[in-house]
């Protein structure tokens, strides 16, 4: 169950400290509560600012959830006036030789907090588990407004140009380094690379080492 409660969290502190004060009594709270009386089996949520997941173990306590908090998530959407659908649904849980309910087909993968999350197996082990990798068009995104900067800063001095590079490259690093994204990070890092050769954003910077992480 994914959640957006209305809104962005960026657009002002003030904003974003009352809605998360409103949220710990809307939403948070009433998840104890109800966790304590009716889930069984696991059941966890995640919530930063406005965004929410909840997990469960079973499906079935998850739709009985949907359907308890249907109420108080039209409140929500009522008070913020964000004209967003309720809350997604999204069918994970255990693989189909676990969970025969639910086919592979049956599961889509979920986006949140810049990363696709998917059901996987460890390769190791053949046990569950959540498959994470940075979202395509973000890491895109991303890439695209780095190129533009490198242009913007080709007439610079290499060490500047390097030390915001080097810092833009860690801070992107210290957010998607998590298991099982480092294709994608490795990825991200020679397309880097290209670029700061590419663009000439610093004469003689020829290798990633002028900006080595």
């Amino acid at each position: 169950m994914v959640g957006d409660e209305g809104g962005d969290s960026a657009r002002g502190g003030d904003l974003a400290a009352l809605a998360n004060i409103y949220l710990h009594y809307v939403l948070d709270q009433w998840v104890v509560w109800w966790r304590k009386r009716y889930a069984i089996g696991d059941m966890v949520m995640v919530r930063y600012a406005d965004d929410f997941v909840i997990g469960f173990e079973h499906r079935k306590v998850a739709e009985r959830f949907l359907e308890a908090t249907a109420g108080t998530a039209a409140r929500v959407r009522a008070g913020t006036a964000s004209g967003k659908d309720a809350p997604d649904t999204v069918r994970g849980g255990m693989p189909p030789s676990i969970d025969s309910g639910m086919g592979k087909g049956s599961r889509k993968p979920l986006t949140f907090w810049g990363f696709t999350h998917a059901c996987g197996t460890i390769h190791k082990t053949g046990k569950f588990t959540v498959l994470r990798k940075t979202i395509g068009k973000r890491m895109a995104a991303k890439l695209k407004a780095i190129k533009a900067e490198l242009r913007r800063r080709m007439h610079e001095p290499i060490k500047d140009t390097g030390d915001w590079l080097r810092a833009v490259v860690r801070g992107y690093f210290n957010y998607f380094a998590v298991p099982g994204n480092f294709p994608r990070l490795r990825s991200f890092r020679h397309d880097v690379d290209s670029q700061l050769v590419a663009s000439g954003a610093a004469e003689g910077a020829t290798s990633p080492a002028s900006y080595s992480v």
